[in-house]
């Protein structure tokens, strides 16, 4: 089991979730109310 590319890749999802959450906000879209 390669842990560290395991965790690489959770870190990767979470940013590039946190990094759509921005855009859709600073757009207009109001994601998390």
């Amino acid at each position: 089991m390669r842990l560290n590319r395991v965790l690489g890749v959770g870190l990767l999802v979470i940013y590039l979730c946190f990094l759509s959450i921005r855009i859709c906000e600073s757009i207009g879209f109001r994601v998390l109310s």
